[in-house]
């Protein structure tokens, strides 16, 4: 982490709850000077932070905003996955969690490694797409997870994850919540998150992959802003706020969502995919559908019909069933 990551936890850290400091007495505590202080706080209020008091020199959050917070998080873990996760931290802004983690394997093992940003400045989805999050309008996270020997397709990796966070979401009362192969969370056809996984190769022949989690909690207004909230350009897309008509708590929506997901990552590395089939199923939103195959060589049209053993989608075109795979294509529901 570099050292201006660390003097934006630090800030973030600092701006509440608890006593209210002035612009100088942040900029002492930090070893900064008081326009890095006021810098940053003017692009974080134009990023959406709310912030109260910022034009009287004391500034703090607002009341409302609630922050992650590690600690409550990791005592909301079920006592299997606390004990799994031995690192969670949770950022106040990152390019990237992704990034945060492929970064840092670089230098050390990262399995059962966590990290949670409140703002995520250029996230991506696949295929390069950006995934941006404003501040607190959502659940930015990235787990690490050993693969040695690599016990699957990367492509069964995000839909076991999905798995995990449909079966969180659902929780919170969005029985509606399911799956859009390969990597889409849909409330009602709108895209209320996704999944992106990354894999590094290791010398051993196994591996690492680092599996990243969106989902829009609470959209701010504004969105002006930020453009379209995070996804696909040009899909519907809805927050669990907006579907439920009420506050869903961030830390426990995290808790919950790390639970589920690292319960199904064990489960697949003991048993293997074919555990989760029916439950995929259960969830399954695109099965027995008109689908559009979008790739390079053009747009496929069919229905789709299942997953292959390896997580590809079969969708029968015509007389044909094709299997198609997620690292080379994107999927639209509706002829």
């Amino acid at each position: 982490m570099g050292l201006d990551q660390d003097i934006a936890n630090a800030l973030f850290r600092l701006l509440g709850p608890g006593p209210v400091s002035p612009l100088p007495d942040l900029a002492q505590r930090l070893s900064v000077s008081t326009t890095v202080i006021a810098d940053l706080l003017t692009r974080w209020q134009i990023e959406g932070l709310p912030l109260a008091g910022a034009g009287h020199g004391s500034p703090r959050l607002a009341p409302g905003f609630e922050r992650l917070d590690a600690e409550r998080i990791r005592a909301e873990l079920d006592p299997q996955t606390r004990a799994w996760h031995r690192r969670l931290d949770c950022d106040a802004e990152v390019t990237s969690t992704n990034q945060v983690l492929l970064d840092r394997a670089r230098e050390q093992a990262i399995d059962g490694h966590l990290c949670l940003a409140e703002h995520q400045r250029a996230g991506r989805g696949r295929q390069r797409r950006p995934w941006a999050m404003p501040w607190g309008a959502g659940l930015c996270l990235s787990l690490g997870f050993r693969l040695d020997p690599m016990p699957m397709p990367p492509a069964c990796l995000g839909i076991a994850a999905g798995i995990g966070a449909v079966r969180a979401i659902r929780r919170t009362g969005l029985a509606a919540a399911g799956l859009k192969w390969p990597n889409d969370i849909l409330f009602h056809d709108r895209k209320l998150g996704g999944i992106l996984v990354e894999t590094r190769m290791t010398p051993s022949g196994g591996g690492i992959a680092v599996v990243g989690i969106g989902i829009n909690v609470a959209w701010p207004p504004f969105l002006s802003t930020f453009g379209d909230p995070p996804g696909d350009v040009g899909q519907p897309h809805i927050d669990i706020r907006t579907a439920l008509g009420r506050e869903v708590s961030r830390n426990a929506l995290a808790a919950s969502v790390i639970s589920e997901v690292s319960q199904v990552l064990r489960a697949i590395e003991d048993h293997g995919f074919e555990t989760l089939r029916a439950e995929w199923g259960a969830y399954d939103l695109v099965v027995g559908r008109p689908v559009r195959v979008l790739s390079s060589e053009g747009v496929v049209t069919g229905e789709a019909r299942r997953l292959d053993p390896g997580g590809a989608l079969i969708v029968a075109v015509g007389r044909t069933l094709r299997h198609f795979h997620s690292g080379e294509v994107s999927l639209r529901l509706g002829p």
